[in-house]
């Protein structure tokens, strides 16, 4: 009996947490901020959509028309000033917009805290301890372009690969949550050299000696402050 009521415990814990998977039943059912707090704005938009969607809005981005296309519920109405939400739906919409505001100022303090770090790597102000690849840290930061992160749900991710014929080199940058990644990859193969016979007669690629080995440092976006956490070489 003892196992069987810690086991309803855990089971009501996980159901208490569940996230929204769709918005089913936000028509009559007040949605409660646990069940989108782990939720990213992308997830956040789509719910907002699908409330719509079930209400017969017809949508003009191409893409979402056509995922809801798909749904045999889905009736989409001839004039959207016809669509018209209850006081539920409202109240969930407020709430789902209200948490995308919040993850959205979030995200744009992260970014502004990662433009201040390039700022001030590149006028010597590294806050990489020595010992940490820090001589290579200003040139690594240096080729992020960090208003050119593209972001799927939680996670963010930007890369530049640069080929001087002798090798390839991809600078990098990705984002998990609140982990982020800073990182250089280096490639002794030059592909501009293997995919062009001319330039391979001037290169001579058995010179060049062949290494790979990618350096990154990682820090921790934690009480809206990036702080550095270890470095390392692998390879």
């Amino acid at each position: 009996m003892k196992h069987l009521y810690f086991l309803s415990i855990a089971l009501f814990s996980l159901n208490a947490t569940a996230q929204l998977k769709d918005c089913a039943t936000c028509a009559t059912q007040v949605i409660k901020e646990q069940q989108i707090s782990k939720l990213s704005i992308d997830e956040l938009r789509f719910l907002t959509n699908d409330l719509y969607a079930r209400k017969g809005y017809k949508f003009k981005d191409y893409e979402i028309s056509n995922y809801f296309n798909e749904k045999p519920w889905y009736k989409p109405v001839s004039d959207n000033s016809k669509v018209k939400l209850n006081a539920v739906e409202e109240q969930n919409v407020k709430l789902f917009q209200e948490h995308t505001a919040i993850l959205k100022a979030d995200r744009e303090k992260l970014l502004e805290a990662l433009r201040s770090l390039k700022a001030e790597t590149l006028k010597g102000n590294s806050p990489i301890p020595k010992g940490s690849s820090n001589e290579y840290f200003s040139k690594t930061i240096a080729k992020i372009d960090i208003d050119d992160i593209h972001w799927i749900k939680n996670q963010g991710y930007y890369s530049v690969e640069v080929d001087n014929f002798k090798g390839s080199n991809k600078y990098y940058i990705s984002i998990d949550g609140s982990e982020v990644e800073i990182g250089w990859f280096e490639d002794g193969h030059s592909k501009k050299v293997q995919d062009d016979d001319k330039i391979k007669g001037v290169y001579d690629t058995e010179v060049f000696e062949v290494m790979e080995s990618v350096t990154y440092w990682r820090f921790k976006w934690k009480n809206q402050k990036l702080v550095f956490i270890e470095s390392g070489v692998a390879g």
